[in-house]
């Protein structure tokens, strides 16, 4: 039995090495190339990089025009937007289609499945010409917008499903101490749907990097 757990543990931990690696070696390989020049860069791409050129971080650093760091500050706050309204949209839309009965439900439901139809491709054009109605070209708020909307079919599917799967007999009991639906909401399906928030906050980062 021993033997069998320290092969079975032996085998997991050879399996997350190989993930481990697969995840790093594009970050080593980026670094690298960082630290080359162009013509090293195409002739030897996977190279160490000898001897290491410095002077290209701090050029991108110390850049004083539409500088490295405005962009990360641009980037920070599209993903943190973005992730937190989809967070927030799809966990109250989530609640009422999966805890809550009311007319028109089932087409409500149907739009969003046809919602996951639609990739942005698909809708570019239409939502360049409402963006430029909006007066929201080269706007942060723009891409905000778009990102968070195309996201929320899918995740809205996650978590309805989660919420859907919690007993009934909670949310009864909640409605005998006085919860409202929202204190329901907030103060027993939320800590309860930790994790599925968090995949959805990681889905939608992954979905950004992209």
């Amino acid at each position: 039995m021993r033997k069998a757990k320290l092969a079975t543990r032996t085998f997991q931990y050879f399996i997350l090495s190989i993930i481990v690696v697969i995840v790093f070696v594009p970050i080593v390989i980026l670094v690298f190339g960082a630290l080359k020049t162009r013509g090293e860069l195409l002739s030897h791409p996977y190279a160490l990089p000898i001897p290491p050129r410095w002077e290209n971080i701090t050029l991108i650093l110390g850049q004083p025009s539409y500088s490295f760091w405005q962009m990360m500050r641009n980037s920070l706050m599209v993903m943190l937007t973005v992730t937190f309204g989809v967070v927030v949209i799809c966990s109250l839309a989530s609640f009422v289609f999966a805890r809550m009965d009311f007319r028109g439900k089932h087409w409500g439901l149907q739009s969003i499945y046809l919602g996951l139809m639609f990739p942005i491709n698909v809708a570019i054009l239409p939502v360049y010409f409402v963006l430029r109605q909006l007066n929201l070209i080269d706007n942060l708020w723009g891409v905000i917008i778009v990102q968070t909307a195309f996201q929320l079919s899918g995740n809205i599917m996650i978590l309805r499903g989660f919420f859907a799967a919690i007993p009934a007999e909670l949310q009864d009991a909640a409605y005998i101490d006085g919860c409202t639906a929202f204190d329901f909401f907030w103060r027993v399906l939320l800590p309860l749907a930790k994790p599925a928030l968090a995949a959805v906050a990681a889905l939608d980062y992954d979905h950004q990097l992209e």
